[in-house]
């Protein structure tokens, strides 16, 4: 093969190229976001990825009974552990000792 040969085909490369990185960038990204909600007797925390709710978490994990976080506060922080660790690849359990080291009031 000759030089002119490959003149074009780099060319058709190029726009492959390129094209793909378009419809990449293009490509809608989804986000997760945590939304504070108050429930009977206290508040809770749901995460959504768009519309979709994937986690609603109305009680204090963990603790015994059915306990309230007794803050959008208290809400908030453990809702955001969760997201950090959901978005690590981590599981979004949470253990009584992170409650703690959160300053969370249960029982």
């Amino acid at each position: 093969m000759t030089k002119d040969c490959f003149y074009p085909l780099k060319y058709v490369v190029i726009i492959l190229l390129s094209a793909g990185l378009l419809l990449y960038s293009c490509k809608s990204k989804t986000t997760i976001h945590l939304e504070i909600m108050p429930v009977k007797n206290g508040w809770g925390y749901v995460l959504k990825k768009d519309t979709h709710v994937f986690i609603k978490q109305e009680i204090i994990p963990t603790a015994m009974g059915h306990q309230f976080f007794k803050t959008e506060e208290e809400a908030r922080k453990v809702g955001e552990l969760v997201l950090q660790k959901f978005e690590a690849g981590k599981s979004p359990s949470i253990k009584k000792a992170e409650l703690d080291s959160l300053n969370i009031h249960y029982r």
